[in-house]
Parts: C-alpha cells; sequence; structure tokens
C-alpha cells in the first residue's frame, strides 16, 4: 500500500496545485512548504512583478497529516488533512487586507465550485470536508516583511484497494 498511497498522494497534490494556479491574481503557488532562508531565493520566488511578498503554497498538515481506516472488502480509505498558506505584502494606503481577502475568497470558491470533487489523474476523489476552510488569517512577519495572511484547510479522502 505505500507505493499505492505514494502515488495517489502525488497525484492529489497535483490536482490542488491545479486547482489554486487557476485562481486569478495568485503569481506563484508552491506544492511544498518553502524554507527560504537568503534574500536571493525569497527574491527569486516569493515576489510578484510588482516587487511585494505574493504568494501561496501548500503541503499535508503538519498534525494528523493522514488517518487510514480498513474495510473488510479490502479497501483502505485515507484522510489527507493539507493546508494551504498564502501571503501578501501589507500596503495599508492601497488597502490590500481588502485584496486578499477577495483573494482567499476564490481560494475558497476553486475548491466550492466543484464542492465534493477533485479530479485526479482522470478519477474522482472526494473532498470530505467541502470546500478549503480558513484556519486563520490575519498578519504575520515574512522575513522583516509585514504581510496578510491565511491558513486554510482542505481533507481529501483517498479509497485504496489492498
Amino acid at each position: 500500500m505505500a507505493d499505492l498511497l505514494a502515488t495517489e498522494l502525488a497525484a492529489v497534490r497535483a490536482a490542488i496545485l491545479a486547482r489554486l494556479q487557476a485562481v486569478t491574481g495568485i503569481p506563484s503557488v508552491y506544492d511544498y512548504l518553502r524554507n527560504l532562508s537568503d534574500e536571493a531565493t525569497l527574491k527569486a520566488i516569493a515576489l510578484d512583478v510588482g516587487g511585494r511578498i505574493h504568494f501561496w503554497q501548500f503541503g499535508l498538515a503538519q498534525d494528523s497529516p493522514l488517518e487510514a481506516k480498513r474495510y473488510a472488502a479490502g479497501e483502505t480509505r485515507v484522510r489527507a488533512r493539507w493546508e494551504l498558506h498564502g501571503y501578501y505584502a501589507v500596503n495599508d494606503a492601497a488597502a490590500t487586507e481588502k485584496t486578499f481577502d477577495t483573494e482567499a475568497a476564490a481560494v475558497f470558491d476553486a475548491f466550492e465550485a466543484s464542492p465534493k470533487k477533485l479530479q485526479v489523474a482522470g478519477a474522482d476523489v472526494t473532498i470530505e470536508s467541502g470546500p478549503a476552510q480558513r484556519q486563520q488569517g490575519g498578519h504575520v512577519m515574512f522575513g522583516t516583511v509585514l504581510c496578510h495572511y491565511a491558513r486554510m484547510s482542505l481533507t481529501t479522502v483517498l479509497s485504496l484497494e489492498c
């Protein structure tokens, strides 16, 4: 099952990435949590065309990322919890809070558009919790820059036949 689960999780990751990349206004999306340790890398991956920090990243949740249950019929269902993180540099004069709130709502809408299914390599995977749920919002420091921040969660359910 390990190879099967790894393959299916990679397919789900690709489907989530495609869904996020389709959201208008998001310049960059990364399908893993970036660890930026130097300014050059930060500038290369986190800045939009206007030179402001603006990107989304996602990965499996750090707490309880996978939960599996085996059924008698030879099927194992795996609930995978994902966390999506969005960052957008604050510019109070430009009312960037409104812009970012609209963007976070668009991420919600991207998963709400088809609330029970996420296309994975031609097969449907149930998104158990429906749309992405906004778990946290507010502001964080990203390096030395104050950013609007959103953390959203998404649960997918994989059915694996053993």
